[in-house]
């Protein structure tokens, strides 16, 4: 049997061979072979510390970082993965500078920090100051994902700026819909009301006027209208900040899976609005400044030349310019706010463009997710150092995997 341990060498080997099924959580082992959980643990933390072996950050070129919850109570863990191998080279249990710290004095230690080609993060001011700081000679990259989730706020922004109009241009016409003599002075006041609301958002006295022109011949016609147009709006309010192509796109799956009908109905009810054409053309014009060069592989990339680089970084920048003028036209504070944003973070979005090769931090979102399902999986009472390895452990790389 295993020495300080009621087990055989053969039970031994084959609990091994059951951890690494990652779906199979300590309890269900445990339960199959009939024996207790915290023998199971400990084999599994036993074999976490003889199996550890320390990163190597020579050839550390590509670095992502973020950070998941471990507990409640604002308890995180901060990773740093290695995007070219997809192997975690650093733990961190916390979020603070103070945390991630000890990562970057030892390659400063080793001299290794000049090598850091590039750092991707999330839109965090904490990580992009400790890049600028540690690594001043890596290029902070802010991938799609975190750009387009920030402006998207202020796209449904605009959207409900709408969607409100709307409403009370249906309750106007509605109270309008009451002749001049039935009138008592609450509706009176109440019109007067709706009125200053929408000059407040944009409507001209002229537009005013018309509109009352207009609730003396079809205002039952003109409230069912806005109202069940502000209704269609809400119900693509998803499709908004996916761009017009895209939203093109899921409006004939929508007719394909539902009702064709209703997709007329909420294409014509969105394309009719200016305002929102123009957030569906922001959104593909967002977009395509990670995609100026077109999607090509890593080694079309690397083999560009430095004037074809020159040229799409300066196609990149003209490309932000104008989306920023063109946010600015706006009203709404959340999209001036965006156009703000996006002038904050040019560079950032630029180095995307100019790297040899596509990274993102898409690489540690997903790590990050299967960490979370790990928890799930291997839960117990696990110290932090050794959930510190059992990360290091599950996601040691793509060559560690294929071997």
């Amino acid at each position: 049997k295993v020495p300080g341990h009621y087990i055989t060498f053969r039970m031994l080997n084959t609990i091994y061979f059951e951890l690494k099924n990652l779906h199979l959580s300590i309890n269900r082992i445990a339960k199959m072979y009939g024996i207790d959980k915290d023998i199971v643990r400990n084999i599994h933390l036993y074999r976490l510390y003889t199996q550890y072996t320390v990163p190597d950050y020579s050839k550390l070129q590509y670095i992502g970082i973020d950070e998941h919850s471990i507990r409640k109570g604002h308890k995180y863990v901060t990773i740093i993965v290695d995007l070219m191998t997809r192997n975690i080279v650093y733990v961190s249990i916390g979020k603070k500078k103070c945390n991630v710290q000890p990562f970057f004095n030892k390659l400063r230690e080793l001299g290794f920090d000049k090598n850091i080609i590039a750092y991707s993060c999330d839109c965090a001011s904490g990580f992009i100051a400790m890049a600028e700081e540690n690594i001043p000679s890596a290029k902070i990259v802010l991938d799609e994902f975190h750009i387009l989730r920030h402006l998207f706020k202020a796209f449904d922004s605009v959207r409900a700026d709408v969607v409100k109009v709307l409403r009370i241009l249906s309750e106007l016409h509605e109270k309008l819909k009451i002749s001049e003599e039935l009138r008592g002075k609450r509706i009176q006041k109440r019109i007067e009301k709706l009125t200053e609301d929408l000059l407040e958002r944009g409507k001209s006295q002229a537009e005013i006027d018309a509109i009352f022109e207009l609730s003396r011949t079809q205002n039952d016609a003109e409230a069912i209208r806005c109202k069940t147009q502000a209704e269609l709006i809400n119900k693509g309010r998803r499709w908004l900040a996916l761009g017009y192509k895209e939203f093109l796109r899921r409006v004939k799956v929508y007719a394909a899976d539902h009702d064709k009908s209703t997709a007329q109905d909420i294409q014509e009810a969105i394309l009719s609005c200016p305002e929102l054409v123009a957030v569906l053309e922001l959104g593909d014009a967002a977009r395509s400044f990670w995609h100026t060069g077109g999607v090509e592989s890593d080694r079309v990339i690397s083999e560009r030349t430095l004037e074809e680089m020159n040229a799409i970084i300066e196609s990149v920048k003209q490309q932000i310019k104008d989306w920023i003028a063109r946010a600015s036209l706006f009203r709404n504070a959340k999209m001036q706010e965006a156009g703000k944003f996006i002038e904050k973070h040019e560079k950032h979005i630029v180095y995307a463009s100019s790297l040899p090769f596509h990274i993102s931090n898409s690489v540690v979102e997903g790590i990050n997710s299967q960490a979370k399902i790990l928890q799930r999986i291997r839960k117990g009472r696990y110290d932090e150092e050794d959930y510190i390895l059992i990360l290091h452990h599950a996601f040691s790389g793509r060559e560690a995997r294929v071997a």
